[in-house]
């Protein structure tokens, strides 16, 4: 690692102990601008001095004739290539419109979301919506320091920038995403269709297995029907009523680099652990995740909680909502207990097809809403 990376790891260590403490916790956009954008920008390189490199309050002209100012624009010998939109931290949720509005007039090929925590990179022109657009989500929070800085460097260093090879980077990595999800999104029906199909190699390695653990093997027709139960259900059924959790307690999580300090606040989504000060940030991340991995995800999601007056979630935002949180396009009240912020998580879960427990482990302490 070059010693410009370090000192970039070492300045990311400090902004995520700042932003676990608190520090910036309701905080106006101002704050999050000179104590974590700006010192980031220079440490990539960015003299936030010089206007010729870095422009403030860059003034373009939006979608329907009128303008407006994006909060940097990163040049070079008065050619644009980055434009980065600015929130105060935890308020990025929903900006994309705003960021969007300018970003065909400004001619920059990358385009970036951040409340400072979360650094939202997208490739500008491109077909599709914001999600086909998000190269990556860098969480300084969450991820390691060393991995953040990686990804920064990747994307917003100056010498990375101006000789574009951030922007290939950003056209390998968003193809590479987008191949991924699309082969992740088919494993369904594939499974389905070898199901189906009765394939001769499942079965046969299945009695095979079977046999060496117990020393009888199970007839073939024992395998075929377990098979033909393992068939995906289709999302548009009917669904099941929600049910009461019985006993709600935080889960034990016994997991190699897992801490399990009493009181903290984290998830664990596809063997990613996250931490936050707050249970409802926890929650709306999880959603908001799925809703960005999961075609139809919050449609879905409302329709198995459409018993749910209160909280369930709306295409616009309702008078009553005490507490809303904007999900992708979706609205969500979630002035809820604990208790129901973990059903509605589980309810998630088999929207997405994944397992509570084992792909989402959550651990809320009861007393935080």
């Amino acid at each position: 690692m070059s010693a410009n990376k370090k000192t970039l790891v070492e300045l990311l260590k400090r902004i995520r102990r700042d932003i676990l403490s608190g520090r910036y916790d309701d905080k106006k956009e101002a704050m999050v601008k000179s104590g974590i954008i700006e010192p980031i920008l220079r440490s990539l390189g960015w003299n936030t001095e010089d206007m010729e490199q870095v422009e403030l309050e860059y003034s373009l002209r939006n979608e329907s004739g009128g303008r407006g100012d994006v909060d940097y624009a990163l040049l070079d010998r008065g050619n644009l290539f980055v434009v980065i939109e600015a929130k105060a931290y935890k308020r990025a949720g929903g900006a994309e419109p705003q960021l969007f509005g300018y970003v065909y007039d400004a001619g920059a090929l990358l385009a970036l979301l951040t409340d400072g925590g979360e650094w939202r990179v997208y490739l500008t022109f491109r077909t599709g919506g914001y999600k086909e657009r998000l190269v990556r989500n860098i969480n300084i929070v969450n991820s390691e320091p060393e991995e953040s800085a990686e990804y920064l460097w990747r994307y917003l260093s100056h010498q990375e920038v101006i000789s574009q090879r951030a922007q290939n980077n950003a056209r390998q990595d968003l193809e590479e995403r987008t191949n991924r999800e699309e082969a992740r999104r088919t494993i369904p029906d594939v499974w389905k269709e070898m199901v189906e199909k009765e394939t001769t190699s499942i079965i046969d390695e299945l009695i095979d297995e079977v046999a060496k653990r117990v020393g009888n093997a199970p007839s073939r027709e024992d395998i075929v029907n377990f098979l033909k139960s393992l068939r995906p259900q289709p999302s548009s059924q009917p669904s099941a009523p929600l049910t009461e959790a019985r006993v709600f307690s935080p889960r034990k999580i016994d997991r190699p680099g897992v801490a399990q300090e009493e009181g903290q606040i984290f998830y664990i989504l596809w063997n990613e652990k996250h931490i936050h000060r707050q249970v409802v940030d926890a929650f709306v991340e999880i959603l908001r995740r799925l809703d960005n991995e999961i075609p139809n995800f919050m449609e879905q999601f409302a329709l198995r909680l459409r018993r749910r007056r209160t909280n369930c979630p709306r295409r616009e935002k309702q008078d009553h909502f005490r507490q809303p949180r904007q999900i992708g396009d979706w609205h969500m009240d979630t002035h809820s207990s604990t208790q129901d912020k973990v059903i509605f998580l589980m309810e998630a879960c088999k929207v997405a097809g994944i397992e509570y427990g084992k792909d989402l482990i959550v651990n809320f302490p009861s007393r935080q809403k």
